[in-house]
């Protein structure tokens, strides 16, 4: 049940005029803006909850592939900030992998860590198709031992199109890079040359910054930032041709110039 809620945000407002408007909301603002991204996440469940019953209806839910994610969280003021781009705390990099595959054991809620780059290996060898030289790892393939987890955020305000909204995109650069191991999670800001260092396990919400108390712990993650790094040092040119009709698709989605 919601509260009632009567201030000056409306449903579909531009997220450029909340962030304008952030030092000015008070509590019930933000829990109106958080119950209608509740909404948003339940219209969501309703209609994954449809397409299995169309799959069912159809006889093809047994012979189906279903996965779903997000490539990231949404920010509500936690850390001061409206959406997503301008961190790389849990709210933003801990986001739902839901997959059913038919031949798939009695469901379970897994607690060993997964990634993006975890996906398409996943996929792949639920079809059958040979697993090797991919940075994720196959999350069936029996290989559940701890190892970090990495992301990272690059945005870069001069790459923006629209030059009225510059003074706003500007408020949105950030390079970011994160590792999150053995309870411990460390943030690089790229631009600063800052680090952060949180015991995520104990403080999920990243308030209290040890990089200063624990600067052991932070050298070893640094180093295993680094060695992340390094892995994606091409040692031979993979590059390929992409197919003129796919790249017109790209382009109609805006993903190239």
């Amino acid at each position: 049940r919601h509260e009632p809620y009567d201030g000056p945000l409306q449903p579909g407002m531009d997220i450029w005029e909340l962030r304008d408007r952030a030092s000015d909301l008070d509590e019930s603002d933000v829990r109106f803006l958080r119950e209608l991204y509740a909404g948003e996440v339940r219209f969501v469940d309703r209609s994954l909850d449809r397409l299995r019953e169309t799959l069912a209806r159809l006889g093809l839910l047994d012979d189906t592939v279903i996965v779903f994610t997000s490539d990231h969280g949404e920010e509500f003021l936690e850390h001061g900030w409206i959406g997503h781009t301008r961190n790389l705390y849990r709210n933003l990099t801990r986001v739902p992998l839901l997959i059913r595959a038919p031949g798939m054991p009695v469901p379970e809620v897994r607690r060993d860590g997964a990634m993006l780059v975890d996906v398409f290996p996943t996929i792949l060898a639920l079809a059958g198709v040979p697993v090797s030289g991919y940075a994720g790892r196959d999350l069936f393939g029996g290989e559940r031992s701890p190892r970090p987890a990495f992301s990272e955020v690059d945005f870069d305000p001069w790459s923006d199109a629209n030059a009225n909204q510059l003074d706003r995109t500007l408020r949105k650069t950030a390079s970011l890079v994160a590792v999150e191991h053995a309870g411990w999670k460390a943030i690089e800001d790229r631009l600063t040359s800052e680090w952060e260092l949180f015991r995520v396990e104990e403080d999920p919400g990243e308030r209290h910054d040890l990089a200063a108390e624990h600067p052991d712990v932070l050298a070893d993650l640094q180093e295993r930032l680094a060695a992340w790094a390094r892995s994606f040092d091409a040692t031979e040119d993979t590059r390929t041709e992409i197919p003129p009709e796919r790249l017109e698709r790209l382009r109609a989605l805006g993903y190239v110039e």
